[in-house]
C-alpha cells in the first residue's frame, strides 16, 4: 500500500501530467482502495495523506488552483459514499523553536529537571523515585506540543524508564551508555543520595550526564566543547579536504563564547546534509564561507558556498521542500531552528536572486507532512547558495 501511496504522489507531483489528468488519477486511486477492501479508517487515512500532500502543491503553484480542498473531499465522499463520515487528523505542530529552548532550560533552572544534570551540592536529600516519577508526569506539559519527536524521545529516553531497547543517542558517537534507569538499583542501596558521582562499571556516572549536556546544549565551561569548536570541528570532518573553509573572525571571536539550549543532534544531521549538497555541487565552486551573527534574541549561522547556485526550474516542485533530503532536513530542524535559503538559480537562460523560506513561524506540521516552503523572486545580486539558520536564546521565552 505504501507504494501505491507513493507512485500515486510521484505522477501528482509530475509536471508532465495535466490538471484534469490528475483529477482522474484521484478517482482512479479511490476505486482501487475500494476494491482492495481496506476498512473505512484506513481508506480514509490513505487518502486523507494524499490530499494534505496535494493542498501543498496547489497552495503554491497556481496551475493547479483547480483542485482546491473542497471539491476534492466532495469528489472523495460522494465516490466511497462516506458523506458523514469525518476525518480524523493529529492536532498540527506549529514550527518553534522557543518550544525546544524553554522545554531544554528546564535542566538549567527548574527544580524537576535541573537535578537530571547538576552536581547535587546544596541538596539536602534525594528521592530518586519521587523525582524520577514527578518529571515523568510533568513531562508531557513541560515539552510542549510543538516539541520535535525527536527531540521528545531522546531526552526521555535519557531521564526516564522507557524500556532497555531505547537509548539517547549522540551525533556520531552511537547511544549513550548509561542511563537514569540504570542508577536506580545504585538509589536504592543509597537512600537520599544523589548519583551524579555514583560509580558504574568503573565510570562515575557523571560522565554520562555530561554526555547528555551535549545534545540538549552549547556550554562554555570546556574549550574543546565550546560553539565554535564543535561547528569547526564538524564541518571540516564533513567537507574534508575538497572543499576550501574559512570560517570568519565574528565567527571565531562569538562562537567562543556562544550558551544555547539546541538539540545538538538535529541541529549536526542538517548541517551534515548541507555539507553533502555543497559536496555534490563542488564543480561549480569549492569556496565556503561559514559565519556567525549575535542579535538580541538570537544568532545567526550562516553557511555559504560562495559562486554556487541552484541548477533547477523555478517551478519545479523540488523547491517546495516537500519530498526528499530537503523534506527530512525541514523535519531535523522542525522547532529546533529557523532556515532559509538565499542563492542564484541558473537554468537555461534564466538566471534569478531566490529566497526560500524552508521553516519559520508560518511552518506547520500534521500527519508526517509539512507546509511547503516559501519562495520569493527579487533582483539583488547573489552569487552563492547561502543557508541561514536561526538559533533562539533564552531571552523572552
Amino acid at each position: 500500500m505504501d507504494k501505491k501511496i507513493s507512485f500515486i504522489i510521484e505522477l501528482l507531483n509530475s509536471k508532465k501530467i495535466s490538471v484534469s489528468q490528475k483529477e482522474k488519477i484521484l478517482l482512479l486511486s479511490v476505486n482501487e482502495l475500494k476494491r482492495l477492501n481496506i476498512n473505512e479508517d484506513k481508506i480514509m487515512s490513505e487518502i486523507q495523506a494524499l490530499k494534505l500532500r496535494i493542498d501543498a502543491i496547489v497552495n503554491a503553484k497556481k496551475k493547479l488552483s483547480s483542485l482546491d480542498s473542497d471539491s476534492f473531499q466532495n469528489i472523495i465522499k460522494d465516490d466511497l459514499g462516506l458523506q458523514n463520515h469525518t476525518i480524523n487528523l493529529t492536532k498540527k505542530k506549529k514550527h518553534s523553536p522557543k518550544t525546544m529552548v524553554k522545554f531544554l532550560y528546564n535542566f538549567s533552572i527548574g527544580e524537576k529537571f535541573k537535578w537530571f544534570t547538576h552536581n547535587p551540592e546544596g541538596l539536602s536529600e534525594f528521592d530518586y523515585e519521587s523525582y524520577v516519577n514527578s518529571a515523568n508526569q510533568d513531562y508531557n506539559l513541560v515539552t510542549g506540543w510543538n516539541i520535535n519527536n525527536v527531540t521528545y524521545h531522546n531526552v526521555k529516553n535519557f531521564i526516564i524508564n522507557t524500556g532497555d531497547k531505547h537509548k539517547t543517542n549522540i551525533y556520531g558517537k552511537g547511544n549513550i551508555k548509561l542511563s537514569w534507569r540504570d542508577v536506580k538499583k545504585w538509589c536504592k542501596e543509597h537512600p537520599n543520595e544523589h548519583p551524579y558521582n555514583a560509580e558504574l562499571d568503573g565510570d562515575l556516572f557523571k560522565k554520562y550526564i555530561n554526555q547528555f549536556k551535549q545534545i540538549i546544549e552549547f556550554r562554555t565551561d570546556e574549550a574543546d566543547l565550546t560553539f565554535n569548536i564543535r561547528i569547526k570541528k564538524l564541518i571540516r570532518s564533513l567537507v574534508g579536504g575538497d572543499i576550501i573553509i574559512s570560517f570568519s573572525e565574528s565567527f571565531n571571536d562569538i562562537g567562543q563564547s556562544v550558551k544555547l539550549f539546541c538539540d545538538t543532534n538535529l541541529l549536526f544531521n542538517a548541517i551534515q546534509q548541507i555539507s553533502e549538497w555543497i559536496l555534490a555541487n563542488k564543480a561549480k565552486s569549492s569556496d565556503v564561507e561559514v559565519n556567525l551573527k549575535n542579535c538580541d534574541e538570537f544568532y545567526i549561522l550562516e553557511i555559504i558556498h560562495r559562486n554556487s547556485y541552484l541548477s533547477i526550474p523555478i517551478d519545479d516542485v523540488k523547491l517546495l521542500g516537500l519530498s526528499g533530503d530537503f523534506d527530512k532536513v525541514r523535519k531535523m530542524l522542525f522547532s529546533v531552528a529557523d532556515w532559509e535559503i538565499i542563492a542564484q538559480l541558473k537554468y537555461n537562460e534564466n538566471i534569478q536572486a531566490l529566497k526560500i523560506i524552508c521553516l519559520d513561524e508560518n511552518t506547520k506540521l500534521q500527519d508526517n507532512l509539512m507546509s511547503s516552503n516559501i519562495i520569493e523572486t527579487n533582483n539583488e545580486n547573489v552569487n552563492y547558495v547561502k543557508h541561514v539558520l536561526k538559533l533562539y536564546k533564552t531571552q523572552n521565552l
